[in-house]
């Protein structure tokens, strides 16, 4: 398992790669990463579970979490968005501690509909680098976590899955012991 360390290029606190996947090795870091999937599907192995992310899925890897790619039976174009948390932990308290969670089986969620808006602005302003493109894309981004904080931050894990749902939002007690077991695991076999 390799620890990857995210360099961020030209002060920007975000990265942003658009391509299609073949295969990733399994890796973790502590940014967070968004994968929005814009054409066909990918695989995603996120720890023990194995997930078929397809066009117009969004998942969030949080800091630390073990993951890998590989391809599927059909091509694909994935847009992976890095988000340096020591940046944009001096705006949000415990950003760092937070788990997001997107459902993608509720492919109604207006929540789910402005997080690819969002997106596909971020996208748009790091290929085009236009005028003062860093601020709009920070400030984009400042919009992105507010989207996930109100909207896919805590869960609950039924069946193998995440699942995010009404009666699950502000579960702090939830998230929080996933955090301390999530720490004392990396602490003690991670690093």
């Amino acid at each position: 398992m390799l620890k990857e360390k995210n360099i961020y290029k030209e002060d920007l606190p975000v990265n942003v790669v658009v391509a299609r996947l073949e295969e990733y090795p399994i890796h973790f870091h502590d940014d967070m990463e968004v994968v929005y999937v814009l054409e066909g599907s990918v695989g995603l192995k996120n720890g023990y579970y194995n997930y078929v992310l397809k066009q117009g899925d969004i998942f969030i890897l949080n800091d630390r979490e073990i993951h890998s790619f590989t391809k599927t039976s059909e091509d694909n174009m994935v847009m992976m968005m890095q988000l340096n948390l020591d940046y944009f932990s001096k705006y949000y308290d415990n950003l760092k501690n937070n788990f997001f969670v997107t459902d993608m089986h509720d492919p109604e969620d207006e929540s789910l509909e402005i997080l690819r808006s969002l997106l596909a602005t971020i996208m748009m302003e790091i290929l085009q680098k236009g005028y003062d493109y860093e601020h709009k894309v920070i400030e984009t981004v400042h919009n992105v976590i507010s989207t996930l904080r109100s909207d896919f931050q805590y869960f609950l894990m039924e069946d193998g899955r995440f699942i995010n749902g009404e009666k699950n939002k502000g579960n702090k007690i939830l998230a929080g012991r996933m955090n301390r077991i999530t720490d004392y695991m990396y602490d003690k076999i991670g690093r």
